[in-house]
C-alpha cells in the first residue's frame, strides 16, 4: 500500500466531511443552509445538520436563525501565525495616536468563540507601563472586563445564560457575581452602546469599550480604554466614548483597506 493509501485509509471520513462543509461556507459569504450545504457537498440534510451543530458548538460556524457562517474561531486561528506582521502592525499606529491623546493605554480586540475575545494590538500612551500593566495577550473573565461584557451583550440571553455559571468569580466587592445581575448589565450595554467596568476586576482599576462594527452592523471587534479610576474618570465617559469610536473609525477603515 502506498504512503497516500495509507494516509487515505487513515483518514477520518467525519472529519473530512466536517472541512467539506468549511469549505463550502466559504463560497457562501452572506450564509448558507444545510439544504444548501448538502448539495453543494453531496452529504445527506442529516449529516450536514449533526456536523454543523458540533462546528457551531466550537466556534468554527455561527448561526442565525436556519442559516450558518464561518465563525470567528477561524478568523482567531487563521491570524495567530501573523500578529506581528499583520493586523497588529496596521493598527498600531492608530491605537498609539488615541492612546497618547488620552495619556491611557487604548486596546483593540477580536471577538473569539462563546464570548471570549483577544486582545491583538495595544497603543502606548505616554506613561510608562511595566509588562504587567499592559493587557496585551492577557485573558479577562468576560463578566469582569468591559470589552468581555460587550462581548456577552451580542449573544442572546439565551445563549449567555447556557454559557455562564450560576455563580461568577468575584475579583472585589463589585464584581457581577449571579448571571441574573448579569443580564441586567448586558441590557444596559445593549441600550447605550458601550460597556464599562468599575473596580469590578481590580480596585481602581476603570475600563470602557466600545463595539466596532462592519458597515452590516456585524461585530468586528472591540476598542477599549483603561487605567486608573480617579485618572480615567476625569476625561468623562462621553469624551472617552467618542475617542474610542473615533479610533474605532480609523480602525475599520484600516482592515477595509486591505
Amino acid at each position: 500500500m502506498s504512503k497516500d493509501n495509507e494516509a487515505g485509509s487513515l483518514a477520518n471520513k467525519s472529519v473530512l466531511k466536517a472541512l467539506a462543509i468549511l469549505t463550502a461556507l466559504g463560497d457562501y459569504p452572506e450564509g448558507a443552509s444545510a439544504t444548501d450545504l448538502a448539495e453543494t457537498t453531496g452529504a445527506s440534510r442529516p449529516t450536514v445538520f449533526r456536523m454543523l451543530l458540533s462546528l457551531e458548538a466550537a466556534g468554527y460556524v455561527e448561526r442565525t436563525g436556519a442559516t450558518y457562517r464561518l465563525g470567528w474561531e477561524l478568523v482567531r486561528l487563521s491570524r495567530l501565525p501573523h500578529l506581528d506582521r499583520g493586523l497588529a502592525a496596521r493598527l498600531q499606529p492608530i491605537l498609539d495616536k488615541y492612546a497618547k491623546r488620552v495619556n491611557e493605554p487604548v486596546n483593540f480586540a477580536l471577538r473569539g468563540s462563546r464570548g471570549s475575545f483577544d486582545i491583538v494590538a495595544e497603543g502606548v500612551s505616554n506613561r510608562f507601563l511595566t509588562t504587567e500593566e499592559q493587557f496585551l495577550g492577557s485573558r479577562f473573565p468576560a463578566h469582569a472586563s468591559s470589552t468581555g461584557k460587550l462581548m456577552l451583550s451580542e449573544l442572546s440571553d439565551a445563549e449567555v445564560l447556557k454559557l455562564l455559571p450560576a455563580r461568577l468569580e468575584k475579583f472585589t466587592e463589585r464584581t457581577i457575581a449571579t448571571r441574573k445581575q448579569l443580564l441586567e448589565e448586558l441590557g444596559v450595554v445593549r441600550d447605550q452602546g458601550y460597556a464599562v467596568l468599575d473596580n469590578e476586576l481590580e480596585i481602581g482599576l476603570f475600563s470602557l469599550s466600545v463595539p466596532v462594527r462592519w458597515e452590516s452592523g456585524r461585530l468586528l471587534g472591540v476598542m477599549a480604554v483603561y487605567g486608573p479610576s480617579e485618572r480615567l474618570k476625569l476625561h468623562g465617559v462621553p469624551e472617552l466614548v467618542q475617542l474610542l469610536r473615533s479610533a474605532g473609525a480609523e480602525v475599520l477603515e484600516s482592515v477595509s483597506g486591505e
